[in-house]
C-alpha cells in the first residue's frame, strides 16, 4: 500500500473542546475556541470538513464524498482528497483536528 493510499485513509477527529463554537454564516463559519481565545474564519470547504468531524472521526476520502455529495455532485471525490488532506493539516496545526489511527 503506497503512502498517498494510507495517507487518505488516515482517520481524523475534531478536537476542540466542548465549549468551542462553531457558527455558520452563508457559505462560511467562525471558529471560537475559549481555552486559547482564538477565533478562526472556515471557508465552505474547511467549514464542512469541521462540521463532519464534529460528528465523528473520517478519512479523507470520505470526507471528500461527502463534500462531493454537499457541495458538487458533478464532481469526482477523488477531486477533492488532496485538498482535504492539506486542509487536515491546517486544522491539526490550529489545533482542531488530529489524527485518530
Amino acid at each position: 500500500m503506497g503512502a498517498e493510499t494510507s495517507a487518505a485513509q488516515t482517520r481524523w477527529r475534531f478536537t476542540g473542546h466542548p465549549d468551542v463554537r462553531v457558527e455558520r454564516f452563508g457559505d462560511e463559519a467562525v471558529v471560537f475556541n475559549p481555552l486559547s481565545w482564538e477565533t478562526h474564519l472556515l471557508n465552505e470547504t474547511a467549514a464542512h470538513v469541521v462540521e463532519a468531524l464534529r460528528r465523528g472521526p473520517s478519512d479523507a476520502e470520505s470526507l471528500a464524498a461527502d463534500l462531493t455529495a454537499a457541495l458538487d455532485p458533478e464532481v469526482s471525490p477523488e477531486a477533492y482528497v488532496a485538498q482535504i488532506e492539506g486542509l487536515l493539516e491546517e486544522l491539526e496545526g490550529l489545533g482542531l483536528a488530529e489524527r485518530s489511527e
